[in-house]
């Protein structure tokens, strides 16, 4: 192999080029040829694929031609065989000396990335942040899901064609036998498998510089896969980045987005629709959400506006919203410089220019904000706290948060001071879940939410033992079984 430094580029030798098509031509003349002879010019087919571009899926079909009228344990080594007309045409590839002479690049190259995925129902590619996606007909929906995938990267590609041109391509692919197709230019173990990768390798020779692939796992590849299961919303739209400035500008920066995707959030903090590691939840419709306040910053410039609009038009608008004096959530006891929002108890239209605020009618339970005076309370400095909320597993957060939601309802249900720990008014807790027949793991889970809102190690350990019985017993009686 001849290696320029300066094109970074590998070539055959001309001698050596030479040399393979005289053993192409020696094996076209004759009618028929010995096996032992069609191995040695498909091996030195092989082995140039580091200097051919694309020189294996050239060669594979005179391999499939030779496997399929020879075989190891009945023919001998010296048995004449006759080539298919496919087979010869196929070799003629090999006699044009432009592409043995043509020289394959090496080193590292600026791969553009194309991610596909394949499932039973469509498909779908990712590129430079552009999504296409299909869905498969009934006779293709019959196929092996090896050769949908095979299908997938060959509809992204010529779906991606414009994105392409000329450019180093690499697969992403979580389909072993889709990746090793790609990168070996073919195979031998199923026709239908070669036919699609026959497709893919023709378009990437006319199309590509290079075609590589590599393996992802499929969590990894939850974009492509999200579009392969699920139509992507044509009116996926967002506002105008200056739109949403004016809007922050005035009403203060929200704390998420709530309905977005990585291409059209605006905020560094949003909610997906599918899967997607930087979003903090999917799917803002089933995710527990835990709300602050409707509130506006109190330095904001549009209080003072509000304030001016109302006094001028205190004679035509009788019903507009007032802003309230008290925050209408539980919150931290931190400085938080914020005004609630609360609606007017007065019913009838809005005026014109009148501000539409959401009407607030209950009160907002924060377990983050408990955690934060909880933390608060030991001393902790305000910077360390939000890493120490994080450290804690987000289901265990959630399940304490609701605990302690669910302890504050009870506690006004009886007229009970919340944050003042009392043994009996706890015990009396623990009894309601006994009684509504909860297990011994979920009491014991209750029990430790508790030690950490009270800052207190308890441990009923004669309760526990009680609650064990109570519930064997309550199983026993409604018909259903233990834990």
């Amino acid at each position: 192999m001849i290696l320029d430094t300066e094109q970074k580029r590998v070539f055959l030798p001309v001698e050596k080029a030479q040399e393979l098509q005289n053993m192409v031509r020696n094996l076209l003349k004759p009618k028929r040829v010995s096996v032992h002879q069609c191995t040695r010019v498909l091996g030195k087919m092989m082995a140039t694929y580091e200097a051919i571009p694309f020189c294996r899926f050239h060669a594979r079909t005179f391999q499939w031609d030779l496997l399929d009228k020879w075989s190891v344990s009945h023919l001998q080594i010296q048995q004449k065989i006759s080539l298919s007309p496919r087979a010869r045409v196929s070799l003629l590839w090999w006699l044009q000396s432009a592409h043995l002479l043509e020289g394959r690049r090496f080193g590292i190259q600026d791969w553009v990335l194309v991610t596909t995925d394949a499932s039973l129902r469509g498909w779908g590619a990712v590129t430079q942040g552009r999504n296409f996606q299909g869905i498969w007909s009934s006779q293709e929906a019959c196929l092996h899901i090896n050769v949908l995938e095979l299908r997938a990267i060959y509809n992204g590609l010529r779906q991606a064609e414009n994105l392409l041109r000329d450019l180093p391509v690499l697969i992403q692919s979580d389909n072993v036998t889709a990746v090793a197709h790609v990168n070996r230019q073919g195979g031998t173990r199923s026709r239908v498998a070669m036919a699609e990768a026959t497709r893919i390798l023709c378009w990437a020779e006319s199309h590509v510089s290079a075609l590589s692939a590599v393996f992802i796992p499929g969590v990894d590849n939850w974009e492509a896969d999200f579009l392969s299961r699920h139509d992507l919303h044509p009116g996926k739209w967002g506002l105008h980045q200056e739109v949403f400035a004016e809007i922050t500008s005035r009403w203060g920066l929200p704390q998420i987005d709530m309905m977005a995707s990585r291409l059209n959030k605006k905020l560094r903090r949003y909610c997906a629709r599918s899967r997607d590691p930087r979003a903090v939840a999917v799917d803002a419709l089933v995710t527990p959400w835990v709300f602050q306040s409707v509130c506006v910053p109190s330095s904001s410039t549009h209080l003072k506006d509000i304030e001016n609009h109302k006094t001028k038009k205190s004679a035509d608008n009788t019903h507009c919203p007032r802003l309230a004096s008290k925050g209408l959530v539980f919150r931290s006891s931190g400085n938080a410089h914020r005004r609630s929002v609360a609606s007017s108890p007065q019913r009838g239209p809005v005026a014109t220019g009148a501000l539409r605020v959401p009407r607030l009618t209950a009160v907002t339970f924060d377990g983050m904000a408990v955690e934060h005076r909880i933390l608060a309370g030991k001393g902790i400095p305000e910077e360390v706290i939000p890493t120490l909320i994080k450290a804690r597993k987000e289901v265990t957060a959630k399940h304490y948060h609701c605990i302690w939601r669910k302890y504050v309802s009870w506690c006004k249900s009886k007229n009970a001071p919340t944050e003042d720990f009392h043994l009996g008014r706890f015990l009396h807790f623990l009894q309601t879940g006994v009684d509504m027949g909860l297990k011994l793991g979920s009491i014991k889970v209750q029990i430790l939410a508790l030690s950490i809102f009270f800052q207190k190690e308890l441990a009923p350990r004669l309760f526990c033992k009680g609650s064990a019985a109570h519930t064997a017993s309550f199983c026993a009686s409604s018909g259903t079984m233990g834990p």
